[in-house]
């Protein structure tokens, strides 16, 4: 354990980016408990998941109080050094969450961003980095994955990095009837049915130069398939009701939630087809699969809603964050998004536990209201997947309440003037 000394607060926040240490301690030898909470609450705000030692000899009851209420995890009150050192590792040794995220390969530390993707799943990172490479091609794209995983943000990636000039244009096949697919796909010409009293340029043409996203790709009816595979092999479309073909330069991006090949199988989806557009197949891993992306996902659409909506952010306990790891998901990043933006809006008080994590699960899914904390549904298991290894950017106040003194170390916070990391 490495340990490096500042003079000042201010240096030691400017160089957190640098040193990303996983304790700080804070020694506080002034008799005032206000500089060293206002001191312990700056650290927490700006290190949410460094831990916090407080270092005060004198041992004042008022100093320990507001060390203990800024959020400190441990208050010191021994002049003996030692004393610091053997905090200081009891509280290293006990995080749980910090660790995971200095894990982290370093190639993914400078930015967790990609186009409007964010993650730190290096399974993310891989599809990435396909994206990057085959994004410039005009080469048919084949996203499989569940519903809620962001295929559509994949999709808009793969445009953006293409260089096209075109339009990016998404069509989603389950939600078009059958007969009017073909019209929004291909076009129409005036008078070509009932109700066709203009001309419509349809999707294909739209998206001339650009990029085309057909969502949910496995549902469209066998009709539909082969006018869509004509379109793809001859690089031409005609509008219903028209004579005249027309050019069209189109990279065809498609995407389902189904799996393409057992629908081959069992007749529904041609085979032709399938070929024509998997060229480049990525398949997007659930949420489950990725769970080091579920704490970090949590934090970022809680600090950019909290954000939006002008609410502060809620302090959660491990118990919490241990439900969101377990739970499975079966939403994925969408469900999650939904999960943390009713929490903010729905739930008064700033500590949240895993019982308010099973009540909003109940309600969400249409359960019981009012359980009281700590209860569950009769039955009822909250998620089963064992936790991998997790990321975050979401504050965590693992120990907040009082704890009696027991030898020169009480438990949890406190700190200020000299501050120490390791």
């Amino acid at each position: 354990m490495r340990a490096r000394s500042f003079q000042s607060l201010s240096l030691a926040l400017s160089r957190r980016r640098e040193i990303q240490p996983q304790a700080c301690v804070v020694r506080h030898d002034d008799v005032e408990a206000a500089p060293l909470a206002l001191a312990i609450t700056q650290l927490r705000r700006e290190m949410p998941f460094t831990d916090v030692v407080a270092w005060t000899p004198s041992g004042l009851p008022s100093l320990v109080r507001a060390g203990l209420k800024a959020g400190a995890c441990e208050v010191v009150w021994s002049d003996d050094a030692s004393s610091v050192v053997d905090a200081v590792a009891k509280v290293v040794g006990e995080q749980r969450v910090l660790p995971r995220i200095m894990a982290v390969d370093a190639r993914e530390s400078g930015s967790w961003c990609f186009e409007e993707l964010v993650s730190r799943s290096r399974k993310m990172w891989d599809i990435f980095d396909l994206c990057s490479r085959a994004a410039s091609t005009d080469a048919p794209v084949l996203l499989l994955g569940e519903t809620g995983t962001g295929k559509e943000l994949l999709a808009r990636a793969f445009h953006k990095r293409s260089g096209r000039k075109g339009r990016f244009v998404a069509l989603n096949g389950a939600s078009v009837p059958d007969g009017l697919i073909d019209s929004e796909l291909f076009g129409h010409v005036q008078g070509a049915f009932t109700g066709a009293d203009h001309q419509k340029m349809g999707l294909f043409r739209a998206a001339d130069g650009g990029t085309l996203l057909l969502d949910e790709v496995g549902d469209l009816s066998p009709s539909v398939q082969q006018r869509l595979l004509r379109a793809l092999q001859e690089g031409k479309v005609r509008p219903v009701g028209g004579e005249d073909e027309i050019s069209v330069d189109v990279r065809v991006i498609a995407a389902t939630s189904r799996t393409l090949d057992a629908v081959v199988a069992s007749g529904g989806f041609r085979p032709d087809l399938l070929y024509r557009l998997d060229v480049i197949r990525v398949i997007v891993p659930p949420l489950r699969e990725r769970r080091d992306d579920i704490l970090f996902l949590f934090g970022y659409f809680a600090r950019t809603l909290s954000e939006q909506y002008g609410i502060e952010r809620p302090d959660v306990s491990d118990g919490f964050l241990d439900a969101l790891t377990e739970h499975d998901w079966p939403g994925n990043v969408r469900e999650l998004q939904n999960f943390t933006e009713r929490m903010l809006l729905t739930q008064s008080g700033r500590l949240r536990s895993r019982a308010h994590f099973r009540r909003l699960m109940l309600r969400y899914e249409g359960q019981g209201e009012g359980l009281a904390d700590g209860g569950a549904a009769p039955g009822r298991r909250l998620g089963g997947t064992r936790r991998s290894t997790c990321s975050a950017s979401w504050p965590r106040w693992s120990r907040q309440r009082w704890r009696p003194p027991s030898g020169p170390t009480w438990r949890p916070p406190c700190g200020r003037a000299g501050v120490g990391s390791a």
